[in-house]
């Protein structure tokens, strides 16, 4: 789904919540076997003292599933407009989503164009 130079075996998130958070941890392993980690801490300023809240392994498309299955509902109860209002005015990730949904469904990246447009070549893609 992303360019070669964006692949990472390893990633994490974090989500705040003013004071407490949750650290996700993402690892890719073989035959696309997923290690999710979510870790709690109570202070942002004091995350030595952390609570492991999830600690599992899941197959990635499996998991990808059921994260696109979450946006489908978060974009029906808010909408694109309600969305942005409810995120302190942060747009909905659209082109990320329709990324991810491309590749669950075909298995592959999104389809885009290089065409000649009248004065340079535009990149292109079509909305299906």
């Amino acid at each position: 789904m992303v360019t070669k130079d964006e692949i990472r075996k390893k990633t994490e998130c974090e989500w705040e919540g003013e004071p407490e958070g949750i650290v996700w941890s993402f690892e890719l392993k073989e035959n696309n076997i997923l290690i999710l980690k979510a870790v709690y801490y109570k202070d942002e300023f004091s995350k030595d003292n952390t609570k492991t809240l999830i600690k599992t392994e899941y197959p990635y498309d499996d998991f990808v599933m059921i994260v696109l299955k979450e946006i489908d509902a978060l974009i029906k109860r808010h909408g694109m407009i309600g969305y942005r209002e409810e995120w302190n005015d942060f747009d909905f990730p659209l082109t990320t989503f329709l990324k991810l949904k491309h590749y669950i469904i075909h298995k592959q990246k999104y389809p885009i164009q290089e065409v000649q447009g009248e004065f340079d070549k535009e990149t292109r893609s079509k909305l299906k």
